[in-house]
């Protein structure tokens, strides 16, 4: 992926950004399917920006079991809201399949350097607007998870990913393993679920391709 598709690079051009990964010192590394790739525990200050791949950030229980609290796929950034507002529980970014994360440690961003390269100012706004917007996406995080029933949970989520590739047919970077940790559904309950939505033509899956086909006649998601 060209670091340029990523929304932090947005409006700075290609030569610009070549300066700026230069003067973040920005680090680039590859990660296995079930990987840790970073844990934040209050400490850390490193963001990333996953370059190819899918991950789930999640947060630690006590106990050590894991809740996701959001899906990462190609281009996004995660790790902006740990290391600017330190969290008392721990959390950390697990590789969902091989991946590529370039890291910027938020200093970088923060404190321009002497020479001020061209675009600084830009990234920084540019950070601002990825904050608020992971604002929005926390609340449709708690829409999802304020459905009564499993199905009303996938409707809303096929609905919500439909709506952002702009296309009925969509893909899904992660196994639906992870859809049901997400969604906070047992997953042999959520799979017979799907198993009546297709029979039932609200849906098709093939793979982890989704074509969302109809929703119930007064459903809402």
């Amino acid at each position: 992926m060209d670091l340029l598709q990523c929304p932090l690079f947005a409006g700075v051009t290609k030569e610009a950004a070549s300066r700026l990964l230069s003067c973040f010192q920005a680090e680039q590394q590859d990660f296995a399917p079930g990987e840790v790739i970073l844990r934040y525990d209050g400490t850390a200050s490193r963001i990333g920006i996953l370059t190819s791949g899918s991950a789930a950030l999640s947060r630690v229980r006590a106990d050590g079991s894991v809740a996701i609290s959001q899906l990462l796929e190609e281009s996004d950034l995660f790790g902006e809201i740990f290391s600017f507002s330190p969290s008392l529980d721990i959390t950390e970014v697990r590789a969902e399949e091989a991946c590529s994360v370039v890291f910027i440690d938020k200093h970088h961003i923060t404190h321009p350097c002497c020479s001020t390269c061209a675009g600084h100012l830009q990234v920084i706004q540019n950070l601002f607007v990825l904050l608020s917007r992971k604002v929005v996406q926390l609340d449709e995080k708690v829409e999802l998870l304020s459905k009564r029933t499993t199905r009303e949970k996938l409707l809303c989520f096929f609905a919500k990913q439909a709506a952002k590739e702009n296309s009925a047919v969509f893909h899904m970077p992660f196994a639906f393993t992870t859809l049901a940790e997400y969604l906070s559904v047992d997953r042999s309950a959520m799979m017979r679920e799907l198993k009546k939505m297709r029979e039932e033509g609200f849906i098709r899956v093939e793979g982890r391709t989704v074509t969302l086909l109809a929703l119930p006649e007064g459903g809402d998601t």
